[in-house]
């Protein structure tokens, strides 16, 4: 069964966030290919985006994470970030360690042990309690009640 765009959201998110983890502080290429076989190659304006469904959830997922927040990325093209770090918010958030897992895994050291597993799901589980924290984090410095 395929997967959902917000699984899929959920997954890249947690492999990109991941990799930008265990590379800190080193700016890494965050490109689609890097992650999974892709399509065809579209060359347009001196700039080349991956085709397909995957590769569009990938590159509007990474591009989303520069958006919120999370990932500072100069370089910004259509099929893949350059330069991308995380961000004192991103790095802030993935050195936490759940409350309900007192003494565990900080959530970049979950991220990490996913990709070592190669775990689609942890991918997602763990991506998903990031960003649900971000928006803890955020609500009451916008006004909004947490």
């Amino acid at each position: 069964m395929a997967l959902s765009n917000i699984e899929q959201f959920d997954e890249y998110t947690g492999q990109i966030l991941g990799r930008l983890y265990q590379k800190f502080p080193v700016p890494v290429r965050v490109m689609a290919s890097d992650y999974f076989e892709c399509g065809p190659i579209s060359i347009a304006n001196d700039e080349y985006k991956f085709t397909g469904h995957d590769a569009t959830i990938f590159q509007a997922t990474a591009k989303w994470l520069v958006m919120a927040g999370y990932i500072h990325s100069p370089g910004k093209k259509n099929s893949f970030l350059d330069s991308a770090v995380l961000t004192a918010k991103g790095l802030e958030l993935l050195k936490l360690t759940p409350s309900s897992v007192e003494g565990g895994q900080s959530l970049g050291e979950k991220l990490t042990q996913a990709a070592k597993d190669e775990s689609r799901e942890a991918f997602r589980t763990v991506a998903s309690e990031i960003l649900g924290l971000g928006v803890r984090f955020v609500s009451p410095l916008i006004g909004l009640s947490s």
